[in-house]
């Protein structure tokens, strides 16, 4: 599984010379493409470049998943090993393209839960996490070690979804804030009547985040 580069959308920050800023890397959800979270990037205002990818696995016409879904099993349809291969492909495009940077990663609902992997594997890459109306992978034997080391690592998270969202269980939800709560410096935000979308307060607040973490 790779990142296709050609499909990749970038944006420069103010000062293309600024290698301390992290690199925005966001990463949309299932069924979506590389445009579906462009509208919210003007509100959140970050400073330094942003990426904007797509995933890898074909739909159909401009609908693309970071896995396919089986709606089996704890992973709310995902098998472990297709979450992680999309979250070591979104780790080797920063093995290309972030030259040193670390990185934000702000995902929505399956980007969400492919961000969170991410971080999960290999948590000197993340100056933090924006978690979307997404969920936490199940725990594995051969994730033991870093999540402890994860655990103490302290990377801030923020966590925002709302009570009115269909399409991700409320336990799949309350078992992802619970993990990040001991696994992350966490932010949770939640949305009243917010369904699996993204709200204007919640833009409001994830701006608001990123500006702490610069």
């Amino acid at each position: 599984m790779r990142i296709d580069d050609a499909a990749t959308l970038r944006a420069p920050g103010e000062d293309p010379e600024d290698t301390r800023t992290p690199l925005l890397l966001v990463l949309h959800g299932y069924g979506a493409n590389e445009h579906d979270l462009l509208p919210l990037l003007p509100h959140l205002a970050h400073p330094g470049e942003t990426a904007v990818l797509r995933a890898p696995l074909a739909l159909g016409p401009n609908q693309w998943a970071w896995f396919p879904l089986t709606f089996a099993g704890p992973l709310l349809g995902a098998e472990r090993g297709d979450l992680e291969e999309a979250a070591q492909a979104v780790l080797a495009w920063l093995d290309e393209h972030a030259d040193g940077r670390t990185a934000v990663a702000l995902g929505f609902s399956q980007g969400a839960a492919v961000a969170l992997q991410a971080l999960r594997a290999d948590p000197d890459r993340f100056a933090g996490v924006v978690a979307l109306s997404g969920f936490i992978g199940v725990g594995h034997p051969d994730d033991a070690a870093a999540d402890e080391r994860l655990a103490g690592e302290g990377v801030p998270v923020f966590f925002g979804h709302g009570t009115a969202d269909p399409v991700i269980p409320a336990a799949a939800t309350a078992a992802t804030s619970a993990w990040l709560a001991t696994h992350a410096s966490l932010t949770e935000r939640i949305y009243a009547g917010l369904p699996h979308a993204v709200g204007g307060e919640e833009i409001a607040d994830v701006r608001a985040f990123l500006r702490t973490l610069l």
